[in-house]
């Protein structure tokens, strides 16, 4: 059996087969169905919203990101998001921090980890000049909701979504020039 999901329609697809496998059809395609609605959902309340630039940190040492094709960039790209390394051809690339400097983001996306060295945001915090740091607009989910194509995934991008909502609020009030929240709902 193998399976690799790059969106929710593939993670409910996926549910279906293994409801055949283990003669739980039914109950699989409710699971499955609940999960289309939702992503369904998040794709129509997303679509027309303003695109926020988005950097996927998958390694600090080396600095490693994700291309276009992974479930997490599917992930960003239903919040209305953009992963910046989406067009590189290399599934897992090796970047390095002048490029996302370059590029610009406006959200930084990682997992929380025990890994060494662990993720973290310090490289990032060093860089003024870039729009994330600027913003505070630094996130690091629970590997095991965003790392893994299952419906739980749904819960780390219901928190990728409210970040990239903040963003788009930042925008605003920056241009009225107000009292700023950060992605955290800390006032800046």
């Amino acid at each position: 059996f193998l399976s690799e999901p790059r969106t929710f329609e593939d993670v409910a697809t996926t549910i279906e087969r293994l409801g055949v496998l283990t003669n739980n059809i039914k109950t699989a395609q409710i699971k499955a169905n609940e999960v289309r609605l939702e992503a369904n959902k998040l794709a129509q309340r997303y679509a027309k919203k303003s695109q926020v630039s988005v950097f996927y940190q998958a390694w600090s040492r080396p600095l490693m990101t994700l291309n276009g094709q992974h479930f997490i960039s599917h992930l960003i790209k239903l919040c209305g998001g953009e992963n910046i390394s989406s067009q590189n051809k290399i599934s897992v690339p090796i970047v390095d921090i002048e490029a996302v400097v370059t590029a610009n983001p406006e959200v930084i996306l990682t997992t929380k980890s025990n890994q060494h060295p662990p993720l973290d945001f310090s490289i990032w915090q060093r860089l003024p000049q870039m729009t994330a740091t600027q913003n505070r607009a630094f996130i690091a989910l629970d590997p095991d909701l965003l790392t893994r194509p299952t419906p739980r995934a749904l819960l780390a991008t219901y928190q990728i979504c409210k970040v990239l909502d903040t963003v788009r609020q930042t925008r605003i009030l920056k241009k009225t020039n107000t009292t700023t929240p950060s992605p955290s709902g800390h006032l800046k």
